[in-house]
């Protein structure tokens, strides 16, 4: 898993095309225009499978050079014991 948070090629994508939807489907409501509305959501819908080819083509997923970097969950064991974790100058280090 990255730890990009969404900020990947494939999340700016879709989100860029699916705004652009929303706000077609939302400027038809007001004057009335069914079309257009489904024209609005039909490029939602286009947003959507757009972002899902490029999150599987790799674009949502950014490889930043770590591959040893651990998984979120996954503990380094070295800074346990190193007690590198909160235990500087002025505080003490208790194991229950």
């Amino acid at each position: 898993m990255s730890d990009s948070h969404g900020s990947t090629p494939a999340a700016w994508t879709t989100v860029a095309i699916m705004f652009v939807g929303f706000l077609i489907a939302g400027i038809a409501v007001p004057f009335s225009l069914p079309w257009l509305f489904v024209v609005g959501l039909v490029v939602v819908v286009v947003g959507a499978v757009v972002g899902k080819v490029l999150q599987m083509a790799s674009a949502g997923d950014s490889d930043d050079g770590h591959p040893d970097k651990p998984e979120v969950g996954e503990h380094d064991a070295s800074y346990h014991e190193s007690g590198a974790h909160g235990t500087g100058p002025g505080r003490h280090r208790h194991d229950n």
